[in-house]
């Protein structure tokens, strides 16, 4: 089983890794307006749940929103606060009276939870026994924020999103200052063992490395996994070389959908009518119409994969066939050369648009449009038209 906080529903998941199934254990998919109001399943109202760790049939939630700690029992899916009381702040004490600042990333040791409270800039633990404490290792205050190595509340992080524990030491991404850190928990000493500060996806040493921003951490087979969020990278840290490298996937191209594997593709498929066109040289004019009230969302990448099942009768580009876009402008016309014969064309495309008002609702869409072709010593045009709705 995959357990997944998926923060933007408000909802914690389950997928089932052997049937393929996704269940929602607890969250009613509505953002909750309280932090202390206890629900069972999918009758209870959550807040931005970023992280969460099993242990003991017991999911523990990092719970942004509402600045707390959150339970749910894997047996009755009953989900309720374990720690903070709702008010944003760093104050230690008692599980339930202490208060926290948007507690994102959470891991244990098997006594304790260990998490990065984000606004506040610091690592802190809470205990897992009833009437246990909330307690500070490193970081001060809502607006005491840097990059200070150091012991207890002389160290400074900035916005720290991720947490792991590994052999008695609580590794730290260190988000805002693009590093990963190590800090031991019982001495609350702090340094930084991965990255230079400054933004840059330079692989190597560590203490000469970059990152831009990482967020998750996780350690497996003496090598620390992380996700380099701005620079959309997994980087593998070897803690035997004291190296950061970054992850090639093997087998890439299986990654992305192609023709040949329309029946394994999981997004949406679309036929068109056969497109006649002459010899020569051409192009291929992308047509894309949005629902009513909807506009495209000019912060996101799209992109556009061309693959003519017959490559020798539709040529495009190596370089125009498949690539990333920056807020495209539509129709997109392609340029292609067409030599006779037929083809089945492949558009794939990964697009992603707002609602045009109040861009309260962004979505993205993936879909294939697969257009026969037939190139004629003398056909009725140069170009392939290819006209589909996003629905």
């Amino acid at each position: 089983m995959l357990f997944v906080a998926d923060t933007e529903n408000h909802a914690v998941r389950k997928i089932d890794l052997t049937s393929r199934t996704v269940v929602t254990l607890a969250g009613n998919g509505t953002q909750a307006s309280e932090p202390n109001v206890s629900g069972v399943g999918r009758g209870v109202a959550l807040n931005s749940p970023w992280d969460l760790l099993e242990l003991n049939g017991v999911l523990y939630v990092a719970m942004a929103g509402p600045h707390q700690l959150w339970t749910i029992d894997l047996r009755t899916l009953e989900a309720s606060p374990f720690a903070g009381s709702g008010r944003e702040d760093i104050l230690d004490g008692k599980l339930r009276s202490a208060a926290l600042a948007q507690p994102s990333g959470i891991t244990t040791d098997g006594t304790k939870l260990y998490f990065a409270d984000s606004e506040v800039s610091a690592v802190r633990s809470a205990d897992l026994q009833s009437g246990g404490e909330v307690r500070t290792l490193v970081g001060k205050g809502l607006f005491e924020f840097g990059d200070i190595d150091g012991v207890g509340s002389s160290v400074r992080l900035q916005h720290p999103i991720g947490v792991t524990f590994h052999e008695g030491m609580i590794y730290v991404a260190d988000t805002y200052n693009c590093k990963v850190k190590r800090l031991d928990p019982r001495t609350k000493k702090c340094r930084t063992l991965i990255g230079t500060g400054e933004h840059g996806a330079r692989d190597g040493s560590a203490a000469e490395a970059q990152l831009n921003e990482p967020n998750g951490l996780v350690i497996a087979a003496g090598k620390m996994y992380i996700t380099d969020t701005n620079n959309h990278l997994i980087r593998i840290y070897d803690f035997a070389t004291d190296r950061l490298t970054t992850l090639i996937p093997k087998s890439a191209e299986k990654l992305s959908p192609r023709p040949k594997a329309a029946s394994r593709y999981a997004g949406q498929i679309v036929s068109v009518p056969e497109q006649h066109v002459h010899k020569g040289k051409g192009a291929i004019r992308l047509d894309l119409n949005l629902p009513r009230g909807y506009k495209w969302n000019t912060m996101a990448p799209f992109y556009v994969g061309l693959f003519p099942s017959d490559g020798g009768v539709v040529i495009v580009p190596d370089s125009l066939a498949e690539r990333n876009l920056e807020n495209p402008t539509f129709p997109l016309e392609i340029p292609a050369s067409f030599r006779t014969g037929k083809t089945n064309l492949g558009v794939d495309l990964v697009v992603y648009y707002c609602e045009a008002k109040t861009e309260n609702v962004c979505l993205v869409k993936q879909l294939r449009v697969v257009v026969p072709v037939s190139v004629e010593e003398e056909g009725n045009g140069s170009v392939v038209s290819v006209r589909t709705p996003i629905k």
